[in-house]
């Protein structure tokens, strides 16, 4: 019974840290997003008049895109890990 509580325990500090990155990492998408769409612009800018910029167009593309889908996926996973949490507490206060 007591390892069954450390193990518990240990799980709750585990979902804890995974949720604190998350969040971390949600902040950082959320900050750093309109730098990149202010730097995409001005490349597509200079693209325009004629630079060939089209490698780093791409790669402010997909850096974008990465930070966009951590703001829309970060709370869904939150959400997940804070129920794998309420069911390890419920399943242990019924034994």
């Amino acid at each position: 019974m007591e390892a069954e509580v450390i193990l518990k325990d240990v799980r709750e500090e585990k979902i804890e840290a995974v949720i604190g990155e998350i969040r971390k990492n949600l902040e950082n998408a959320h900050s750093g997003l309109p730098h990149l769409q202010t730097k995409l612009g001005d490349s597509m800018a200079r693209a325009a008049l004629g630079e060939d910029n089209h490698t780093q167009i791409a790669q402010i593309k997909r850096r974008i895109a990465g930070m966009e889908e951590t703001i829309q996926q970060a709370p869904l996973v939150i959400k997940g890990l804070k129920r794998m949490k309420l069911r390890k507490a419920d399943v242990h206060n019924l034994s």
